[in-house]
């Protein structure tokens, strides 16, 4: 890394703000959610630095190389990091909307991408949340399927804080709001592993 800030004619202070940005702006290499340090990626905040030096947090190592961050004075990890680190042990991809490569219609970039591996027979489908609940948005021949009422109903059972769902043939992929933690991940888990065609 410094012979890339040396080619660059960056200073100390200079690569050090970069990589700071890079990381708040969720450009890490193969999309790890480790050292961003924002509960916003994607939006260009001093976040990184706040939470790096920050002395109300101390560090904990949890492996080689990755670490939590903890509150000193209520013991607590930081929700969001916690949250993340969670999902990744469950096996969720994480990334932000702005760097997805998949076409959700929303643009709340508030919200989160989480991915995981589809053990469904649903290999080609988006959904999204309208204010009735979630609604097939493509591909329209699957709402002629004589399925598709068993499977409408089971996705509305899905939580409010997911707005979109993706079928692949390899992977889900949703779109939600992460306040709603760790108990909103298990339910869309389990919704969509029940999913039958």
């Amino acid at each position: 890394m410094l012979d890339r800030a040396s080619l660059m004619n960056l200073s100390a202070k200079e690569m050090t703000v970069l990589i700071g940005g890079m990381r708040v702006l969720d450009t890490n290499h193969g999309g790890s959610k480790h050292g961003v340090l924002t509960n916003k990626p994607g939006v260009l905040t001093n976040d990184f630095f706040v939470n790096l030096t920050d002395m109300k947090f101390t560090w904990r190592p949890l492996g080689k190389n990755l670490y939590e961050i903890i509150d000193r004075k209520s013991k607590k990890t930081k929700l969001i990091s916690k949250l993340r680190l969670d999902a990744m042990k469950m096996g969720f991809k994480i990334s932000s909307l702005k760097i997805s490569t998949l076409e959700f219609k929303s643009r709340d970039y508030s919200n989160m991408v989480y991915q995981f591996k589809n053990k469904t027979n649903l290999k080609d489908a988006h959904f999204i949340r309208d204010k009735d609940g979630i609604i097939l948005y493509s591909p329209l021949k699957l709402k002629y399927s004589e399925a598709y009422d068993g499977l409408e109903m089971t996705l509305n059972d899905l939580p409010c804080e997911v707005v979109e769902i993706i079928f692949t043939p390899s992977l889900i992929s949703f779109l939600w709001n992460e306040k709603g933690g760790l108990a909103i991940l298990n339910k869309v888990s389990k919704t969509t592993n029940s999913i039958e065609l």
